[in-house]
């Protein structure tokens, strides 16, 4: 427990915090975020969880390393689940605001986006922020087949009837699906984003990028930036590695190629021609940062002789 001076100032930021925190509340259950501004809950490492781009598997990662000792700290996972402070997964939620409120998180990790974590003062000068990105191609057409699946607030009954509506005047914001449109960049970098800055300001924000299609690769490349690398656990060959490249299938189909794993409707060039018009900056994010990841690993192979990991990549 915090000593009582510490104590007492927790409890009178909390009770000044109350009515963010009925919001921080309601983000836990619902996902989405209000803009609150906290100067003293800044984080060492922030996880910027763009949705349809496989955070939860980050948040259980990075859980798991806590959990493990093998990175240490405080920490504070936001409502995916249940918030997790300080290795626990069951304590009530007015202790993990005043932990949160006392700046005592080392890690937080949720679907907030680039101008919340200003916002709510989770990120301070020395705050890492990471993400991982993913095909624009396969996170349109993901989020997609979510919305067709539920059936809620989408107009539309398969792909290519989407494909040949969406976009046009009438078509409201649940029509679009997660994806369509350079929604990754407005995620990770806000609206004053164009050709010429988008890498310089991605590079200037963010300190560790991974790629959801080589989520191995990332997790592994991650644990390196996390000074928790565990090398039997990370090479090619080893257990849930990917295959090398040589034991690849040679099937390559139009699907594959842009990162789409599964289509239960038709996904053909006109799909891709009108998915492909709205994300222009997307495309250069996401190539950007599949160089960012290889560059990485090479650099582990090079601190690591003998290791593999570019074989299975």
């Amino acid at each position: 427990p915090p000593p009582p001076v510490r104590r007492a100032t927790c409890e009178a930021a909390a009770r000044e915090f109350h009515s963010a925190m009925n919001v921080m509340a309601l983000f836990m259950l619902t996902g989405s975020v209000a803009a609150v501004t906290n100067n003293n809950a800044t984080c060492l490492y922030v996880h910027v969880h763009v949705a349809k781009n496989g955070g939860r598997t980050v948040y259980y990662h990075l859980a798991d390393l806590v959990s493990s000792n093998r990175v240490r700290g405080p920490t504070c996972f936001f409502g995916l689940l249940q918030p997790v402070c300080c290795g626990s997964g069951t304590e009530p939620q007015k202790k993990f605001a005043k932990q949160y409120v006392c700046g005592q998180c080392r890690f937080a990790s949720a679907e907030w986006r680039f101008a919340d974590v200003a916002s709510m003062g989770l990120a301070g000068p020395k705050s890492r922020l990471l993400t991982l990105v993913r095909s624009p191609v396969g996170r349109t057409v993901s989020g997609v087949q979510q919305a067709l699946h539920s059936g809620e607030n989408f107009s539309f009954k398969t792909m290519k009837e989407w494909a040949a509506n969406v976009g046009k005047e009438k078509t409201s914001w649940q029509d679009v699906g997660y994806g369509y449109g350079d929604q990754q960049t407005s995620w990770l970098l806000g609206s004053k984003v164009n050709f010429t800055n988008i890498v310089p300001k991605f590079d200037a924000n963010y300190w560790f990028v991974g790629v959801v299609e080589r989520m191995w690769h990332s997790l592994c490349a991650l644990d390196y930036m996390l000074g928790a690398f565990e090398r039997a656990k990370c090479h090619c060959g080893a257990p849930g590695a990917p295959a090398t490249s040589a034991s690849k299938s040679g099937r390559r189909s139009l699907a594959y190629a842009h990162g789409v794993q599964t289509v239960n409707d038709v996904f053909d060039t006109e799909t891709l021609k009108v998915i492909q018009s709205s994300i222009h900056l997307d495309e250069i994010l996401f190539a950007h940062a599949v160089t960012r990841l290889s560059q990485l690993l090479l650099q582990i192979e090079a601190h690591n002789p003998g290791l593999q990991l570019v074989k299975c990549y």
